[in-house]
Formats: C-alpha cells, structure tokens, sequence
C-alpha cells in the first residue's frame, strides 16, 4: 500500500463582526499572513499538494489562495469547492464522508480548508494512534489557521481512521510549530 499524506487546515484569523453572518466574514490580515506563513512550512517540510478541496465560504477559499500562493507559481492542483459540505461536518464521522465522496483515490497528497468545529474533531480523531505530544497539541484547541499534517496508509479515503493515520507536523500560522521529530515549547 502507498503511503499518502493528507493535510487539513482551518482558514485564517476571521473578521468579527456581529452584522456579517458567519458564512460570509472575510479574513483579517493576519489571517492572510497565517496562511502564508503555513504554505511556508509546506515548502520547507517539501510537502506538495496535489488536490485542493475547499468549502466554499469566501474566508476558505482565500486561505486556501494564500497558502498556495506560497507552492505554487503556476499550473495548481485541481480545486474542487464543496458548498457548505465541510462547514456543516460537525464531527469525525461525517468529516471522512465528506473527504470520501469529494477526494479522488489517485490523489497522494490532498489539501481541504474548512471550519470549526468539524475540522477539529476530525484532526483529533484521527491523531489518536500520534505520539503523545502530537495528540496533546491539538486536544483542547484548534485555532485560526491550524494546518495538521498526516502520513496515511489506507487504499481509500472513505477507510481513514486513527489505525491507519499519523500526525507529522502542526503548523500554526506562526514561527512555532509542532513536530513527531521536535517538540518546539513555548519560551519561558
């Protein structure tokens, strides 16, 4: 079986603002900023996705932009947006439905943007096989621009589980990251 690698992030730090419903706020700029700085991390670790898939909320949809304006150049991976598919996933479950009916199988290496708090639990569902530290990490929260990085050894995506996933970096928009290989603490 190929191993494969399966990123999933939340969109940046959003706008709060009481009179925009929530599916339409934009991003801050530091959301831009956060998601730039994870596409980054991507070319530093030499992570390369090849498929994109993206709820179709405006605030996605531009992180998912400046993450990959980070990657690539030219010539992206294709884009599948999802309507509210990922924003209405509240849990684990409904999350890896949503990535088996929308994720082609040939696909090694697919990145989705969506939300809280289905974003969340599918992260930390699946960590549950990670090293400890990796686990801890993303257990209570998962802010603005979290980007969790799997290694995954199943033949199709409608089979994800903690059995067959690993969790190999944190990226968080910011200088400090998390890794299977370091544990980068806070200062003191």
């Amino acid at each position: 079986m190929t191993l494969k690698t399966l990123l999933i992030g939340r969109h940046g730090e959003k706008l709060n603002d009481p009179q925009i419903p929530d599916w339409e706020l934009p991003l801050t700029h530091t959301g831009i900023s956060q998601c730039r700085m994870n596409g980054n991390s991507l070319v530093l670790e030499g992570i390369k996705p090849d498929f994109l898939l993206c709820s179709s909320s405006q605030r996605t949809q531009k992180s998912l932009d400046a993450l990959i304006s980070q990657i690539f150049y030219e010539d992206t991976p294709p884009l599948e947006l999802c309507g509210e598919d990922l924003y209405k996933a509240y849990n684990a479950q409904t999350m890896i439905d949503v990535l088996a009916d929308y994720l082609p199988e040939q696909s090694s290496c697919p990145l989705v943007m969506g939300h809280n708090p289905g974003m969340h639990h599918l992260a930390w569902h699946l960590s549950q096989k990670s090293q400890p530290h990796m686990v801890d990490a993303i257990h209570k929260d998962f802010p603005s621009s979290t980007l969790c990085v799997f290694n995954v050894s199943c033949g199709k995506w409608a089979d994800l589980s903690p059995r067959n996933c690993e969790l190999i970096h944190i990226f968080s928009g910011k200088e400090k990251n998390v890794s299977r290989y370091k544990f980068l603490k806070p200062d003191m």
